[in-house]
């Protein structure tokens, strides 16, 4: 590492360790009571209401993305000065608002036609309502996609991530009341939509007053095409990814009714859980590596330390949820829940790979490759669409749980490809940890599970697991770590007879 970039990389990590820690730590209690708010609507809703809010969800998926420009990622990214860069921060915000307002529209207006096509008579009411959400979000309190979501986006290009996190526990906190008083009135489906929206704008409302956002409505004809240059790669891969993020949820709800695609919802919703903390750190990661992009090494050290420790927290969430996912269905959902038991733990190996290589991404992103992003987004979606309906049809939602598998290996393996000839990363030695603990804590977990009997037992099954996991990994693959938490614990326990 060049003398120069010494200064930048402290700073950096002084900055995002600092951060980082407070914005998970935030983080982890909004998806606490995000899990809080799922497991009592699980009681309270029957399966059908969950499936009739995930395919209206995923209709209006698609006009969100045609909203999003990707002014965020223009925003986080840009190095110009003062004045051209509000003039990109106006731009954006005012393309983004009028596409919104159009598609608002557009989706109001043709709510009974969709409705009608896709013979799904309660969309035309719920439609009406959600697209609300294209000025907001339609992704969750971290998935900032309408144009009242931006200055989320200045606060983290400030490296202020804390402020740009807070307002997501007004969100939840919103979501949670409004949720659960409307299910308890018995407003079913309309309990998820007036909850999601509610927060939605709640959060909105605070990140303005924090970033103390002033945009103004005009477009600067000088930015316009260097702007547009840089998202439209990006612009057309978020466009695919809504195929992939939605076409299983078209599939089940198509041809396997509301109900099944209720318990493959849920199956869903939980697996996706401790991907949670990298859609959080992906906003550290990718200001991040657009700073360090000046230094090649610095980067690339980045990027392997961001990945390794990434796939460890990756084999540890799927061997323990695979372990333990009957018992924790079982315990928290209801008996009721349990046919979503295999989807989930199929599902689980997507979180693998998705949490474990999350940051790829941002760091083609960092690099101006969006193009690279592009590609392995097309990878995924092209590999759901062709294995997704024969899987479904012979295995029902365990078999779209394997198609979403294989699709997230597709765009993990492409983008690992590309990231490998430009940083020139060997993947071998990152990947080989997490995946032999894995494969040893899911086996020990699927012996404990019949055994499990109440929540203390699952807590105590699931402590177990963890021990494990780190006492292999630590012992096999970081010795060096091993060795000093062991004197450390040595220190500790002599001190405490003296």
């Amino acid at each position: 590492m060049s003398a120069p970039a010494q200064p930048l990389a402290r700073q950096l990590k002084e900055r995002a360790l600092k951060d980082t820690a407070a914005a998970i730590g935030v983080a982890g209690l909004s998806r606490l009571i995000f899990l809080l708010q799922q497991l009592l609507l699980a009681r309270l809703l029957p399966e059908e209401a969950f499936g009739q809010y995930a395919f209206a969800m995923m209709v209006v998926g698609l006009p969100a993305l045609l909203v999003n420009l990707r002014g965020a990622e223009a925003i986080i990214q840009n190095s110009d000065d003062d004045r051209r860069f509000h003039d990109l921060v106006d731009t954006a915000f005012t393309l983004q608002l009028v596409l919104a307002s159009i598609m608002a529209l557009l989706l109001i207006a043709g709510r009974g036609i969709l409705a009608a096509l896709l013979d799904k008579p309660y969309l035309a009411p719920l439609l009406a309502a959600i697209s609300l959400l294209l000025f907001t979000s339609t992704g969750g309190p971290s998935a900032n996609t309408g144009p009242l979501m931006l200055p989320a986006a200045l606060l983290e290009r400030r490296l202020e991530f804390v402020p740009a996190r807070l307002p997501e526990l007004a969100n939840v906190s919103v979501n949670l009341a409004v949720s659960l008083a409307l299910a308890l009135l018995g407003q079913g489906v309309w309990s998820l939509v007036w909850g999601f929206a509610t927060g939605a704008f709640a959060q909105a409302l605070l990140l303005w007053m924090l970033a103390r956002f002033r945009p103004r409505l005009r477009i600067s004809r000088s930015v316009l095409r260097r702007y547009l240059g840089f998202s439209w790669p990006l612009y057309l891969s978020y466009i695919l990814s809504w195929g992939y993020l939605n076409a299983d949820y078209f599939f089940v709800g198509r041809w396997k009714g509301e109900g099944r695609l209720g318990l493959y919802y849920m199956a869903f919703t939980i697996s996706q859980l401790p991907l949670q903390a990298r859609f959080i750190l992906s906003r550290v990661a990718l200001p991040t590596f657009a700073r360090a992009r000046q230094e090649p090494t610095l980067l690339q050290r980045a990027y392997t330390l961001t990945t390794r420790y990434a796939l460890a927290a990756a084999g540890l969430a799927a061997g323990v949820g695979i372990g333990l996912a009957e018992p924790t269905v079982r315990l928290l959902l209801g008996e009721r829940w349990l046919p979503a038991v295999p989807a989930l733990q199929i599902l689980l190996l997507s979180t693998f790979l998705r949490l474990g290589f999350g940051f790829n991404g941002e760091l083609l992103i960092s690099l101006g490759r969006t193009d690279a992003f592009l590609w392995a987004t097309a990878a995924a979606l092209g590999t759901l669409l062709a294995l997704g309906p024969a899987l479904l049809t012979l295995w029902d939602i365990p078999g779209m749980a394997w198609a979403v598998a294989g699709s997230s290996l597709a765009s993990a393996a492409l983008s690992c490809i590309i990231i490998g000839r430009e940083l020139k990363v060997t993947y071998t030695s990152l990947v080989a940890p997490a995946l032999a603990c894995t494969l040893l804590t899911a086996p020990a977990g699927l012996l404990l599970a019949p055994h499990v009997r109440g929540f203390i037992g699952l807590i105590g099954a699931g402590a177990g697991l963890v021990i494990l996991y780190g006492a292999v990994f630590l012992v096999l693959f970081e010795r060096g770590a091993a060795r000093r938490l062991w004197a450390y614990l040595r220190r500790s326990t002599g001190t405490h007879h003296d």
